[in-house]
């Protein structure tokens, strides 16, 4: 509407509410997917890991864990690529036969 608004997304939207990760399960969730995509283009980025290590800290996980994680994530990633590679080259063509 061009309205010339000048905030950060923070002002606008809020901080990030992790109230609705309420179990172990979840937050154990949230952080492995996290963690796959960080990964996903073989580049932990400076700018993602203080992201997922604020996650970490708030639900709990120690730095073994992470450790764990991440050994995961790294292996789990270039999977999670072949497979949006199949989607992407057949446009589902694949599922058909």
């Amino acid at each position: 509407m061009d309205g010339n608004v000048k905030a950060l997304p923070a002002e606008i939207f809020g901080g990030p509410n992790f109230e609705v990760f309420d179990t172990i399960r979840s937050q154990t969730i949230v952080v492995l997917q996290l963690l796959v995509i960080a990964y996903s283009d073989q580049n932990y980025h400076e700018d993602e890991r203080p992201i997922i290590d604020r996650l970490a800290t708030e639900f709990g996980f120690s730095k073994n864990e992470m450790k764990l994680f991440e050994d995961w994530a790294l292996r789990q990633a270039p999977l999670s690529i072949e497979g949006w590679s199949f989607i992407a080259a057949t446009n589902g063509s694949m599922m058909k036969d």
